[in-house]
């Protein structure tokens, strides 16, 4: 019984996003980390986003866009978000990133205004990564880290791509990588 729900929700997730063409996808490149041209500090909302797929035993992409068909919320996990880092909700989810201390590069990150149940966020040079807190016990991530990269859409507008959840699966015997790529408009420093 636990397999057919299993199932059940695989086929959900699958036909309520929007699947995109091979031809379409573009190529997987190493995204500049431009988080230094925009000031990172303070909240940001989800705009839009797409989950990157690469069947590995094809070497085939597709991507879906997150918010397809009037689709309003999604996972960064393809087969199901296990943590609530992991939930996305289109203008709905935002992001604050807090000014790292300059001695080690460590502050809070802050989910939809959760302000009581922060996260980590480790920045050192170009790297940035969302952590656990080191202060809490609370185990929000499964006592693991997502790094991010920023990229800068368009610095006139407060607009950054990031770069997060970068995984590595199988299902239906069949191996896959996936990435997410999101879209976020900086509302308030």
């Amino acid at each position: 019984m636990k397999k057919f729900y299993y199932l059940i929700l695989f086929l959900l997730i699958l036909s309520s996003c929007l699947k995109q063409e091979e031809s379409n996808v573009p190529v997987e490149q190493e995204p500049t980390s431009q988080h230094q041209e925009l000031l990172l500090e303070g909240t940001w909302l989800l705009t839009d986003g797409n989950i990157y797929l690469t069947n590995l035993e094809t070497n085939q992409k597709t991507y879906y866009n997150h918010f397809g068909y009037d689709k309003l919320t999604s996972s960064l996990r393809f087969l199901g978000s296990r943590f609530n880092f992991e939930d996305i909700e289109l203008e709905v989810t935002t992001w604050t990133f807090k000014n790292p201390n300059p001695k080690n590069g460590m502050n809070e990150f802050v989910l939809n205004n959760d302000n009581k149940n922060p996260y980590g966020l480790n920045i050192t040079g170009r790297y940035v990564s969302i952590t656990e807190h080191p202060n809490l016990t609370d185990k929000k991530l499964g006592g693991s880290a997502r790094p991010l990269t920023i990229e800068v859409k368009d610095l006139n507008n407060n607009e950054i791509y990031v770069y997060v959840q970068e995984q590595y699966f199988s299902m239906n015997n069949i191996n896959y990588k996936s990435f997410n790529k999101l879209t976020f408009r900086k509302i308030s420093n």
